[in-house]
């Protein structure tokens, strides 16, 4: 069984998985009928597209070019798990199992923990929770990761949210828009890793800060820099929107949809793609340095609202 833990409240109902990264599978809108999130079948169907259902958490996300990069010092070696473009990505916490600490009618708190090596070779100690609250403004969760080493540790995270697009039974997809304030994109070559370029991209950034950008209009694999901490998606024909936050923290937005897909992924994310190896220190990028036993909490959040 995919979904292990469920919150309900008057408005909202939201599956949960421990075995599968504490992630939520399911976030349902009692009123619209709306199944927010794309949700397997079953875990045959998760498996072979592992990435593109729920929330799954990406530590470290995005692509590492050969898996290596240095760090206060330290070289870190992660596995090559995507050999065809000669990097690691995404690490494999989404897989990992994690406990549930904690939980009440309406909040939900999952946990992970990893000493030295443990995780894909990682050099630090570290801890992970998600703590979701359900109430009449949506899911919201809660990450903080923890440096459990005596010497610091590189922090980046994101999540590889796919939403459903349409999200309410019965309407059209080409009623459905993005909106959204975006900077430029960084550019990438054939195998997805950035070129150190950053460029702007003013015909979509325009169509999606007055909401007019048509989520049907075709494919998008596009890395933006985030220009605002909400994302809608709105469905003009049913007159409701997908509220999706992330604080400041998450300062880069990954935007993913194949062809006629009936999906739509918005990936808010800490730092730039293979920040280690663009043309200024990672932290211009995004990248956040824990000390020992500091930890760090960032928050996102999922609503559903009428427009």
């Amino acid at each position: 069984m995919i979904s292990d833990v469920l919150i309900e409240n008057d408005y909202y109902i939201a599956e949960f998985s421990a075995s599968y990264g504490g992630n939520c599978y399911r976030l349902f809108h009692k009123d619209s009928r709306a199944e927010i999130l794309r949700s397997p079948k079953n875990e045959e169907e998760l498996l072979n597209e592992i990435f593109l259902f729920g929330n799954p958490v990406l530590f470290p996300p995005n692509r590492i070019k050969d898996g290596r990069f240095c760090f206060d010092g330290r070289e870190y070696r992660l596995p090559v798990n995507e050999p065809e473009n000669g990097c690691h990505i995404h690490g494999d916490l989404y897989r990992r199992r994690f406990t549930v600490e904690r939980i009440t009618d309406f909040e939900v708190v999952f946990g992970f923990s990893a000493k030295e090596g443990e995780y894909i070779g990682f050099p630090n100690s570290f801890s992970v929770t998600r703590k979701y609250s359900l109430d009449v403004n949506g899911l919201s969760e809660v990450t903080t990761i923890k440096n459990l080493s005596d010497f610091k540790m590189p922090f980046m995270l994101a999540f590889h949210t796919t939403f459903n697009v349409p999200f309410i039974c019965g309407s059209d997809i080409g009623e459905c828009f993005l909106k959204g304030r975006f900077g430029r994109k960084e550019e990438r070559d054939p195998h997805f890793m950035p070129i150190g370029i950053f460029s702007e991209d003013k015909d979509f950034v325009l169509s999606c800060l007055n909401g007019e950008y048509r989520i049907s209009s075709g494919p998008i694999s596009a890395f933006f820099e985030s220009d605002g901490e909400v994302i809608d998606i709105v469905d003009k024909s049913k007159g409701y929107i997908i509220r999706y936050s992330a604080s400041s923290e998450y300062r880069y937005r990954m935007l993913w949809r194949r062809e006629n897909a009936d999906f739509f992924v918005v990936e808010p994310q800490t730092c730039a793609i293979d920040c280690f190896h663009l043309d200024k220190s990672p932290e211009k990028y995004g990248l956040i340095s824990l000390e020992a036993n500091e930890e760090i909490s960032l928050k996102t959040a999922i609503l559903l609202q009428k427009i």
